[in-house]
């Protein structure tokens, strides 16, 4: 319990110093999901009045590694096509699933110049999309590095009832990015017959230095920051920083890999983090006419115009080379 506080601590500090607008907005959510968690709980007891229609939910999964580009893609995927987002709205109303989202939706989107700012998975707009966790924490609990090894049934049960719900409330495809669901992609796929998972692949070594720069932020000079598959790299005092997170994220990047391995090729696509963003058209095309296979989906819109984005990179040469050295050494960990 000590170190659960000491952690939220932390962020918060984190959150404060950054002086970052999404940062503070993450903030200003979390008090007013607290204000309106009377009427939450409230929908949600209405809700069950209300049967989903006889359909299974259209649902699409965007997952990678932490630190893999997956929250801008998302941000992008979310705005060209008409999916519906879960994002802020939903983390203000987790357990509300049909009656909220009758009464409020978010407007359509056309094309036109956007920032896509985000703050380590979250997000600014009321509507836009991000990790929810409050939404997710139903079914995985409130530790937002790792989920249960195995959901039990009567969960599996109560996540396909919610987005049917949600589903039959809104109308379109449903677009989810959680971190955790890269962990549960086998079982994602089980229980939803619709499922269909965007992919978002990055350089081992990028995600690295990354994760290095989110743990230096939200844990100090501790170990562990993002999802995890376990954690004997953390647990072991022989590894420095450096070298427990490139563990942790080929970890990571291999259960991805062996939960693909399981599930049909036409069920999901992946998308390299780097070519989306220079040719973020082609790859927006490529991804709607995978899904569409799938999911019987027409889409009738243009694809838009977007410019040459940008990926961010580290200039910090010694701990570039460190990384790649360090890299070199865990090579015969990866799954290829």
């Amino acid at each position: 319990m000590r170190f659960y506080l000491l952690h939220k601590i932390s962020i918060i500090r984190a959150i404060i110093s950054s002086g970052n607008r999404v940062a503070y907005l993450v903030l200003l959510y979390k008090v007013i999901a607290l204000i309106v968690k009377p009427i939450d709980a409230l929908l949600s007891v209405l809700g069950v009045f209300f049967k989903a229609a006889d359909n299974k939910p259209s649902m699409i999964f965007i997952v990678g590694s932490h630190r893999s580009g997956a929250t801008f893609i998302s941000q992008v995927l979310a705005e060209q096509f008409p999916f519906y987002s879960i994002g802020n709205f939903n983390s203000l109303f987790p357990k509300s699933s049909y009656l909220i989202h009758k009464l409020f939706k978010p407007n359509v989107f056309k094309c036109k110049e956007l920032v896509h700012h985000n703050y380590y998975g979250q997000t600014a707009g009321l509507f836009e999309i991000n990790d929810a966790h409050e939404v997710w924490d139903q079914w995985y609990s409130g530790d937002h590095s790792t989920i249960p090894e195995n959901l039990s049934i009567d969960v599996k049960k109560n996540m396909f009832s919610y987005f049917s719900k949600l589903y039959s409330s809104v109308g379109v495809p449903i677009i989810s990015k959680s971190g955790r669901n890269s962990l549960n992609i086998f079982q994602l796929d089980s229980i939803f017959d619709n499922g269909f998972f965007i992919v978002i692949d990055r350089n081992l070594e990028d995600i690295v230095i990354s994760t290095l720069r989110a743990t230096s932020t939200f844990k100090g000079g501790r170990k562990g920051w993002g999802i995890k598959v376990d954690d004997t790299h953390i647990c072991n005092d022989n590894n420095d920083q450096v070298t427990s997170a490139v563990i942790q994220c080929i970890k990571v990047k291999n259960k991805i890999r062996s939960q693909l391995r399981k599930i049909d090729k036409s069920k999901y696509i992946v998308v390299d983090y780097k070519i989306f963003c220079n040719d973020t058209e082609a790859q927006l095309q490529l991804i709607i006419n995978a899904f569409a296979l799938v999911n019987k989906f027409k889409y009738k819109g243009k694809i838009c115009n977007y410019p040459k984005f940008k990926a961010s990179s580290c200039v910090d040469k010694k701990l570039i080379n460190k990384v790649q050295k360090t890299i070199r050494k865990y090579d015969y960990m990866i799954e290829r």
